[in-house]
């Protein structure tokens, strides 16, 4: 199995990957795709199971692009996630290390985003299909939380009868602590009466309604804030945030986040996001959060406001553009970094020549984990500690936290 999940074989002297398959599989391939260096292929039907395979349980998973490894094993799974762990470890440097992962239950996923499908006249909500941009109408989706799950057949029915239903593009559904959160994406600007979303709101008990399009993000109807906890304060969220894919994975962050840092009395948040993090470490030290979208780091600020917090200062600050310089993290003893997929190459570069003491990274890439825990190896840095959580069920995806020290 490759690093994404698909099964390889060879053909005609390349290597041919196989999405959906596992090892022992013996399967008629139609090659769909070829490169000069590899070819990819999907399954036209399967011959002989191999001894890993199992009955997906998902009714959607043969056509669905969403899940790409209900097929195999448990135990087989986790040997999988394993090695992505490993692996990024040893890429890093730090080879053998003893690290294990968290394997998180299927359905705790907490937020979503739906394609618009329409059969005739019928509204269908849709996943991408497999590295396709077809649209696959769904009943159910196994992974998110049964909350989630129950709203999906009702959701599709009353979008449907709204009198813009045709206009819709996607639509977004977010489980916070306070209540339902729902993003519909229009696709060209149109003007939306608020009252033609009143029965929606009711009917499915829908804490806020928000419209995208492509001049923004505009709320129309919020019945009550939607908030996450966070350390104990309740933060309000503005619509389309970041926030981790499970609630279950936020709090082991934070624990392991807490842990690392404890009885440290100044520390940096970059990347910080609504302040997942941000706001429990205020509680026992100084912290600078800084976050480069404006409207999250808006929201922290006047969170912080709103709960007397007088730990804690947010900026917003491109970190990409702009990373913290050596000097700038001179105060603090510590840093947690939460990046994006693309990691953050300056940004570690920057901590690694700082005094910084301790960095806790986070990372939902492992490629880039790699690439940036390896810098801070060669700045000295040794790994404290190293955990995987597996949020992302049945992907290639993993969470990753490391507690790196010098």
């Amino acid at each position: 199995m490759g690093g994404l999940g698909d099964g390889i074989a060879t053909f005609n002297g390349k290597p041919l990957f196989i999405p959906k398959s596992t090892q022992g599989d013996v399967l008629d391939i139609r090659i769909v795709h070829e490169t000069k260096e590899a070819l990819r292929g999907e399954i036209a039907a399967i011959v002989t199971a191999g001894p890993q395979r199992v009955q997906a349980p998902c009714p959607h998973f043969s056509l669905c692009g969403g899940c790409s490894h209900q097929h195999i094993a448990q135990q087989h799974y986790r040997d999988f996630k394993q090695g992505i762990l490993h692996t990024a470890l040893g890429y890093a440097g730090f080879r053998d290390y003893p690290a294990d992962i968290t394997f998180l239950p299927a359905a705790t996923r907490r937020r979503a985003e739906f394609k618009i499908l329409f059969d005739g006249n019928r509204l269908a909500l849709a996943y991408h299909g497999l590295r396709s941009h077809d649209r696959i109408a769904i009943q159910s989706c196994i992974i998110l939380t049964p909350a989630l799950q129950n709203l999906l057949p009702p959701l599709a029915q009353v979008l449907g009868k709204l009198p813009f239903a045709r206009e819709l593009e996607s639509v977004s559904i977010t489980q916070a602590d306070s209540g339902i959160d729902l993003l519909l994406e229009l696709k060209k600007p149109m003007v939306v009466e608020e009252n033609s979303l009143s029965a929606l709101a009711e009917t499915l008990n829908i804490g806020r309604i928000s419209l995208q399009t492509g001049s923004g993000i505009k709320t129309l109807l919020e019945r009550h804030p939607i908030a996450i906890d966070c350390g104990g304060y309740a933060i309000a969220i503005p619509p389309h945030a970041f926030l981790q894919a499970s609630k279950e994975a936020q709090i082991l962050l934070t624990e392991k986040i807490l842990a690392a840092t404890a009885g440290v009395k100044s520390i940096v948040d970059l990347f910080c996001g609504i302040g997942t993090y941000s706001f429990p470490l205020a509680k026992s030290a100084q912290v600078l959060a800084l976050e480069g979208d404006a409207t999250m780091a808006s929201g922290l600020r006047a969170a912080t406001h709103a709960h007397g917090i007088t730990t804690l200062t947010a900026k917003q600050r491109d970190l990409f553009k702009s990373p913290l310089t050596a000097k700038e993290l001179s105060p603090f003893t510590a840093a947690i970094i939460n990046p994006p997929r693309a990691g953050a190459k300056a940004q570690t570069e920057a901590l690694a020549q700082s005094k910084i003491q301790k960095v806790v990274m986070v990372s939902c890439n492992p490629a880039t984990f790699s690439r940036d825990a390896k810098t801070l190896k060669e700045a000295s840095f040794s790994l404290e500690s190293a955990q995987g959580i597996d949020q992302f069920a049945y992907s290639p995806h993993l969470e990753i936290v490391a507690v790196f020290s010098r």
